[in-house]
C-alpha cells in the first residue's frame, strides 16, 4: 500500500514511480494499492475506488483505453560513473 507515497517526489521520480515501479509490481503479481489525489495517473490502475467524506462511493474500472506513453527516465549512466 502506497497512501500518497510519490507526493513529494520530484516530478522525474514520480514518472518513475507510477510508469514503471508500480507496473513492474504489477508483472511479478503483486498487488498494489496506490492512494492517490494527482489524476493525471488515475488511468494507469486497473481500478479506481473513489472516497468522500470518508464512505467508498463509487468503484470504476480506470479509463485504459488511453495509451499512456512508455518514457524511460531513469540515467543511461548511473550516476557518479563515468
Amino acid at each position: 500500500m502506497f497512501d500518497e507515497w510519490a507526493a513529494d517526489q520530484d516530478p522525474v521520480f514520480k514518472e518513475v514511480f507510477y510508469r514503471e515501479l508500480l507496473p513492474e509490481l504489477k508483472a511479478q503479481g503483486k498487488a498494489v494499492l496506490v492512494i492517490s489525489h494527482d489524476d493525471r495517473y488515475f488511468p494507469l490502475g486497473d481500478r479506481l475506488l473513489k472516497l468522500e467524506d470518508g464512505q467508498l462511493s463509487s468503484i470504476e474500472q480506470a479509463e485504459t483505453a488511453v495509451e499512456q506513453p512508455k518514457i524511460n527516465l531513469r540515467p543511461a549512466v548511473p550516476v557518479g560513473s563515468s
